[in-house]
């Protein structure tokens, strides 16, 4: 039963990770399918995902001003840095620093994720048009990094990969969600139904996660 959850895990993360297995995340002894920065990315993004309804930021819809942007820019900009310094052979490969870089883009990515979701989906009631203040997003970042860190580096092998497949799936559920709002206006011009261009949407997913590796 362990040796078929692993495969189906490899399966699952294939198309998202490289899986090269000098690369693989190794922990308890044991390698996930799947590489450090992956694994950082798609944990922030569910514990971003779990931390921002306890904060202001669910009641706004404006991106952060030059402040709050310049900061999750330099953020994210350290996935890349951390990547080219080890290509260029400036620092060695060290797996930690490419699991934290991980862990700053994907914390960086679901706020903006967010942000733009709620401008998406239309304003309702409760949402207000004061953007993010820096604060918030510095009390955002650091709890999705510290509760991915912490995942990461206490639980074991197998609780491990159990987070980063929930965490996938919540990634292609709402990504899922996101196609099928955006594709409803041409749903509506082909008077397609609703349930109908949700499977057509599906379909064209499936297909691609496929075809891409």
């Amino acid at each position: 039963m362990d040796v078929l959850f692993y495969r189906i895990l490899t399966l699952l993360f294939h198309p998202i990770c490289h899986q090269q297995p000098e690369l693989l995340l190794r922990t308890g002894g044991r390698s996930l399918p799947l590489c450090d920065r992956c694994a950082g990315l798609y944990l922030a993004l569910v514990s971003a995902a779990l931390v921002i309804p306890l904060t202001r930021l669910r009641h706004t819809r404006r991106y952060p001003g030059a402040l709050g942007n310049g900061f999750l820019a330099l953020l994210a900009a350290s996935a890349a840095l951390d990547w080219l310094l080890v290509w260029l052979g400036a620092a060695p490969f060290n797996a930690d620093r490419k699991f934290l870089s991980g862990l700053a883009l994907g914390s960086t990515g679901a706020i903006y994720y967010h942000i733009f979701l709620t401008r998406a989906e239309g304003a309702v009631q409760w949402i207000t048009d004061s953007a993010p203040s820096l604060p918030l997003l510095l009390v955002i970042v650091f709890a999705a990094m510290s509760f991915g860190a912490l995942i990461r580096f206490t639980l074991s092998p197998d609780l491990i990969a159990l987070a980063l497949s929930v965490s996938l799936l919540w990634f292609f559920l709402r990504l899922h969600s996101l196609l099928i709002y955006l594709a409803l206006p041409a749903f509506r011009e082909a008077r397609i139904k609703r349930r109908l261009g949700a499977a057509m949407v599906m379909f064209v997913e499936l297909g691609f996660l496929a075809l891409w590796k």
